[in-house]
């Protein structure tokens, strides 16, 4: 009897361990796959901003007038579809206990992506004499920052309200980048969450009516500033 108890307890040793190796394993192979898919989304990225910057290129080295909507629609474009890639990397971070190296290493890239692209998309306003205006947010993590879940949502609402008229670029502080931390001390970022709309800064929460009323302040008489509903 004793002996086909310790049998039991045996069996059920190598059941539990067998288990855990086949969940581990899993969790591994999904791990590597969600980080395949968030490479090569960088890449198809990387591509789209390498063809913006040829664009804007090519326009500064015509002499006619030609429309700017091309340039400004694949920015447009090409940030929404960025955008989308971040909120996946962080969420995939979130979940992940595996590969931490490797997701801080896709956030450096795609946080120089979303840098390069608010440069360039300040040098096409310059040249292209469009108004726009362009929204540098620094968010921290829960504790840091309780009220940057908030913040982004109130980003993400006047995103949808705006479209092309409003791009937001989202900065993670705790980002060990050096890039980060030259904009960081640029603007003296101290709080967080932080927004920095068109070089004036916004420290702390700020609320929907008061975004709206400094992008207003550039646009003038549109329709989404006189909708009182906004």
């Amino acid at each position: 009897m004793v002996e086909f108890s310790w049998k039991r307890y045996v069996m059920a040793g190598i059941i539990t361990l067998l288990i855990f190796a086949l969940g581990l394993s899993l969790g591994l192979i999904i791990e590597g796959q969600r980080t395949y898919y968030v490479e090569s989304m960088y890449e198809e990225h990387e591509v789209e901003l390498s063809s913006s910057q040829l664009q804007y290129k090519y326009l500064l080295g015509l002499k006619e007038d030609l429309p700017c909507s091309v340039l400004y629609s694949s920015l447009e474009k090409n940030l929404v579809e960025l955008e989308k890639t971040r909120v996946k990397l962080v969420n995939y971070e979130k979940d992940s206990k595996i590969n931490d190296e490797k997701f801080e290493l896709l956030k450096r890239k795609y946080t120089l992506e979303q840098i390069n692209y608010w440069m360039l998309a300040n040098e096409v306003k310059d040249v292209c004499g469009r108004k726009g205006v362009s929204i540098l947010y620094f968010y921290s993590d829960d504790k840091k920052c309780p009220m940057c879940e908030k913040q982004e949502f109130v980003l993400t609402y006047l995103k949808k309200y705006f479209g092309e008229k409003l791009l937001n670029f989202p900065i993670d502080e705790q980002l060990n980048e050096p890039m980060v931390e030259i904009l960081k001390q640029q603007y003296n970022i101290t709080q967080y969450p932080t927004l920095i709309i068109e070089d004036e800064k916004f420290p702390a929460f700020t609320t929907k009516e008061k975004i709206v009323e400094k992008i207003c302040s550039y646009y003038g008489d549109i329709e989404e500033c006189n909708d009182s509903d906004n």
